[in-house]
């Protein structure tokens, strides 16, 4: 009884599997509703004998509507994927898919159809009769999608499925491709170079698609151009006269100027003899780049080639040629000028003038192009001098003409002048002195003297203006050497710097510089400096020096007998000795002897302060001014040395001095030490007001402090490197400048200064509040409110950092020493009225923390959360609670109900992480295979869309970054959504090239493709580039894809299996039947032996 239940149930079973393996998953009906255009096979005006239209008949009331994309290629290949034919595009009666060449065909995408008469096996159909599947009373094997009918074969009416004679049934095919792009990409087979006549040939595959099968084919397509015919096995060799067109090959013209159109020579020589017998080509070409002609190419003969060009009628322009030998080109300078238009005419109406720039300046005058100025203290005597150009003149090369100058309509002065070609060049002068009042405007004319007919007048003025004077005066500069104590040794030369600011004097004016030793009275240099920008520069070199030390001064004279004076200079010369030679890196005993170990052999360098270079410094950085408060104490700043030579380890002394202008300084801290260490040294120097105030002759700040030092016998001082410090009296609630006293809060006061300072910032009136009482975080992610405090006191100004520690609350005892968990610090800021306000985050590592474990649970759920504020070693419980709700339910089940995409994620962090898992699904939406080594694929979320989108990086094989495509999905034209169990959605790809992937202006060979945007070649081997494109689609939803009913075949499928089950189950009765007969006459066999 086993037995049978069991195969019963396993028939079963059987018949519910095939019923559900071998139907298809597509339907197709008519429906007066929407409908995707690509799922649309054609229209109908009825579905009760209408006419047939094609797709785009909006008139037509039904549409065949299927639930895959049959129309996504409509494209018909010999009526093999015909849905049916029509006799027209609008309102036409029909044919079957079988019937041979119907006026207009209505095909599908990827699919089979044909015609069965249910009932009628074998009997043809009504006039005229059907070509392809023939028709019977059977349906076709496999075509299990359900089209429509019609009652007769050809002319027909059309109906729903089953509604009249005449049924048509399809299948989906087995496409390969709908476009060639589908089958592969078009390009260079590697490994197939050949040589061809002299060139690079290589196989190149193209790839097609015809009837939705995919076929390629290939051809020996040239490849590279090789110089000289000269390639071999497959590459393009050397050429033996490489280079022929050298530096020193020259070209030119037979002449210059030409005035009537007709052939003109030109000639080459010089060229490299190894070109001899080759052909040359030339190009010409009209300045600035334009080519004109290429001519035919002539040969070289003994280092030279000649040819010619004709000059085209009309034309107008400079010329110039290039010639070509080979791959090597050179362009020649030389100017072919040709203008017919004006060849034999004489005019000067076309001319032009222009004032040009200046020629001379006299002192306190100023220049510009057609507005020149002098200065209102300038001499009447003195005059600006300038050019005059007339251009355009025709048909006067080398004759004479007069420029006159007019003041205001009346002649000023005149020039005869020389034509040069179509130029007259003038000069000008003109006088302050000349000038009525402040202002006076200047125009041109041009005169042919021996033909006075031929006269222009210009309207190019000229304005010259006086303008108030700069007073010249030097008495402000500052005159400095680039260094006033620089020590060399014997036999070397000193160059010294000049630098000369803050004078008052236009730009150009000329002064004297003179240099003096100061034992003697004339000057050791003279030099003529120009003044540009307020300031002077120059230098000079001091050569053959004799030990010991020497002093130098300059002055500047400048301004009408004004003179400066510079501060001294003093120059020492050391012997040479055995010290070391930073030039080449070795020591030396005496002049002239060199060695290559410089302690074994020479003994130690001696320390150097020659190079060391000194500044001061506070918090890090260089400081030569600041300020102090009045009654500050302690007051430290750094003095840093760089440069030292030879001194590691040794100690350098520091003495501190405050400069009195000239008066005797004040020393202010003697024999501050530090220790040198990588030829540097570091000290600190503290001080207070009242120190200053008690060695300062003049009692008032600011003061200026600068310090020398000493190492060993060497010294040097830096008093050009000062530390200039100012006293200001304190403001705020600190010194109180009515009453000479402090206070640190109000009513509050301290006798004495020096214990004046602001008070600290107080957090203990601190209350804290949360925006929200409570909130819901999704299990994985995070969430954010807001949070605001009040009531904190004496905030500095710009602000002030505190730390917030987020605690989740367990007990009633609450922060440290309770069993509550501190999960976080955080630090925001406090602004100057006390206050913040802002959003906080609680994160999922919150309520891990906050949960004890690692695992992330809500069994704690809601989780109490409060904050304790912290400042200076203070803290403040700020007591008011945010409950935060857990929620670990399904959250992935939108996904499968809307598509499985990207952008059903609304929370940013869930996007990023793709909590779901829908990157690949995603990828596939829009044709992208994520499985792909070379494609990564993930959701990201876009802060400017606030939305999560789709995209992926392209990287080669060998790790090469190509770039990135980011999709913008849109299903909101899908009203419906999931709910009839499909999706429709449209997507944009923007396509980003990686920031490693540069653009080049020009094809930089193989596996680069060129960005129709910018224009520049990119590389990109398997274009993938062109992938990241817009489209649209309708897909099934990924929870609601329908199984069709039990057909007629399942039907069949389950008879057969149920037949041979039975047979199994009949066969087995028998054999038992047959057992227990044998089983009977066995026992009645050995009962009849046992009565014997």
């Amino acid at each position: 009884m086993r037995s049978k239940n069991f195969i019963f149930i396993f028939a079963f079973l059987l018949i519910v599997i095939s019923s559900f393996g071998i139907v298809s998953a597509y339907s197709c009906s008519f429906t007066s509703g929407s409908c995707d255009p690509q799922n649309i096979a054609f229209r109908t005006y009825s579905t009760s004998g209408g006419l047939g239209s094609n797709y785009l008949d909006d008139g037509a009331t039904y549409k065949l509507c299927c639930d895959f994309a049959i129309g996504q290629q409509r494209t018909c290949y010999d009526g093999a994927n015909r849905i049916i034919g029509l006799e027209g595009q609008t309102a036409e009666e029909a044919s079957e898919p079988g019937m041979a060449d119907p006026n207009y065909d209505v095909c599908g995408y990827d699919v089979e159809c044909a015609a069965y008469q249910e009932g009628n096996a074998g009997a043809p159909l009504t006039s005229p009769p059907m070509t392809g599947l023939a028709i019977s009373g059977d349906r076709p094997p496999g075509y299990d999608i359900d089209m429509y009918s019609l009652d007769l074969g050809s002319n027909a009416r059309i109906y729903s499925f089953g509604g009249a004679a005449i049924d048509v049934v399809c299948k989906l095919g087995d496409a390969e491709c709908s476009i060639a792009s589908d089958c592969g990409t078009d390009g260079w087979i590697t490994g197939t170079e050949t040589c061809t006549s002299g060139e690079v040939y290589k196989d190149y595959k193209t790839w097609s698609c015809n009837s939705e099968s995919c076929s390629s084919s290939t051809s020996s397509t040239q490849f590279e151009d090789c110089t000289n015919d000269d390639c071999s096995g497959g590459v393009c060799g050397t050429s033996s006269c490489d280079d022929p067109l050298t530096d020193s090959t020259t070209g030119s013209w037979s002449g210059t100027e030409y005035c009537e159109a007709g052939s003109q020579a030109f000639t080459i020589n010089t060229i490299d003899t190894c070109a001899n017998g080759e052909d040359i080509s030339f190009v010409i070409y009209q300045s600035p780049s334009t080519a004109i002609e290429s001519l035919a190419p002539v040969s070289v003969s003994s280092g030279s080639a000649s040819n010619s060009w004709t000059i085209p009628t009309g034309s107008t322009g400079n010329y110039y040629f290039k010639a070509v030998i080979g791959s090597d080109t050179k362009t020649f300078s030389d100017l072919m000028s040709y203008n017919a238009a004006n060849c034999g005419t004489k005019s000067v109406s076309g001319s032009t003038a222009g004032w040009w720039d200046q020629y001379s300046i006299a002192e306190y005058t100023n220049q510009e192009q057609d507005h020149p100025t002098f200065q209102e203290n300038a001499n009447d005597a003195d005059t600006i001098t300038g050019k005059i150009i007339i251009s355009g003149i025709t048909g006067f090369d080398g004759e004479q003409a007069k420029i006159d100058i007019y003041k205001e309509g009346t002649s000023y002065a005149y020039e005869t002048v020389t034509i040069s070609g179509t130029t007259a060049t003038g000069t000008w002068t003109i006088a302050k002195g000349d000038l009525v009042g402040d202002y006076d405007s200047f125009t041109p004319n041009i005169t042919i003297i021996d033909e006075p007919s031929y006269a222009k007048t210009f309207t190019d003025w000229m304005n010259v203006s006086i303008v108030q004077s700069v007073i010249c005066d030097i008495s402000l500069g500052t005159l400095s050497w680039s260094n006033s104590a620089p020590t060399i040794t014997e036999g070397s030369n000193y160059n010294a710097g000049i630098s000369i600011s803050g004078i008052n004097a236009v730009d150009t004016t000329q002064m004297t510089l003179k240099i003096y030793n100061v034992n003697s009275g004339t000057p050791i240099s003279t030099e003529t400096v120009t003044v540009s920008s307020n300031s002077i520069s120059s230098s000079y070199l001091f050569e053959d020096l004799s030990l010991g030390t020497h002093t130098y001064y300059f002055t500047l004279d400048g301004c009408t007998s004004q003179q400066e004076i510079s501060e001294n200079m003093i120059i020492t010369v050391e012997e040479s000795g055995c010290s070391y030679n930073v030039g080449d890196g070795t020591c030396c005993a005496t002049d002239g002897e060199t060695c290559s170990n410089s302690v074994a052999d020479c003994g130690e360098c001696a320390p150097s302060l020659t190079n060391a270079i000194g500044n001061w410094w506070k918090n890090g950085a260089i400081n030569t001014t600041d300020t102090i408060l009045s009654g500050s104490i302690n007051n430290a700043y750094q003095m840093k040395i760089t440069g030292i030579e030879n001194a590691d380890e040794d100690t350098l002394y520091f003495d501190v001095y405050e400069y009195d202008l000239g008066n005797s300084d004040e020393t202010l801290q003697v024999g501050i030490t530090a220790t040198v260490s990588g030829g540097e040294a570091l000290a600190t120097f503290s001080f207070n007001e009242a120190t200053l105030e008690a060695i300062n002759e003049f009692g008032e700040p600011p003061y200026k402090l600068y310090f020398q030092a000493r190492l060993g016998t060497l010294k040097k001082d830096y008093v050009d490197i000062k530390l200039e410090v100012d006293v200001v009296e304190p403001t705020g609630c600190g010194y109180d400048l009515d009453d000479g006293i402090c206070c640190t809060a109000e009513g509050e006061t301290y006798p004495t200064e020096p214990t004046c300072a602001a008070p600290p910032m107080d957090i203990s009136g601190a209350i804290g509040s949360w925006i929200e009482d409570n909130v819901t975080m999704i299990e994985g992610t995070s969430v954010s409110t807001g949070f605001s405090i009040s009531g904190i006191t004496n905030v500095p100004a710009g602000g002030e950092q505190v730390g917030i520690q987020f605690w989740e609350e367990d007990t009633i005892l609450r922060g440290e020493g309770s069993s509550d968990d501190h999960t976080k610090t955080a630090y925001i800021t406090i602004a100057e009225d006390g206050t913040f306000s802002g959003d906080l985050s609680i994160l999922q590592s919150d309520i891990t923390q906050a949960g004890g474990d690692e695992n992330i649970g809500t069994s704690k759920s809601p989780y109490e959360f409060y904050l304790i504020l912290t400042y200076n070693g203070d803290e403040k419980d700020l007591e008011d609670k945010l409950e935060v709700f857990v929620d670990n339910t399904e959250t992935c089940e939108i996904f499968r109900t809307n598509g499985n995409l990207c952008n059903n994620y609304t929370d940013s962090g869930q996007c990023s992480a793709d909590t779901c898992g829908v990157n690949e699904s995603s990828g596939a939406a829009v044709d992208i295979n994520c499985a792909l080594d070379e494609i990564s694929c993930y959701c990201s979320w876009n802060m400017t869309a606030n939305e999560c989108k789709f995209g992926y990086d392209y990287t080669t094989p060998d790790g090469t970054k190509i770039g990135s495509c980011a999709y913008d999905e849109d299903d909101s034209g899908d009203a419906n959504g999931c709910a009839d169990g499909f999706l429709s959605y449209t997507w944009t790809g923007n396509w980003f090239w990686d920031e490693t992937n540069f653009g080049f202006a020009t094809d930089q060979g193989e596996g680069y493709v060129q960005d129709l945007v910018d224009g520049k070649w990119y590389y990109d081997p398997l274009e993938y580039n062109k992938e990241c494109v817009d489209g649209q689609k309708t897909i099934a939803c990924p929870a609601k894809v329908q199984l069709p009913g039990f057909n007629w075949v399942n039907l069949i499928v389950a008879l057969i299996i149920i037949g041979i089950i039975y047979g199994l189950f009949e066969w087995d009765k028998k054999n038992k039947s047959k057992k227990k007969a044998k089983k009977v006459i066995k026992k009645k066999t050995q009962t009849k032996k046992s009565k014997k």
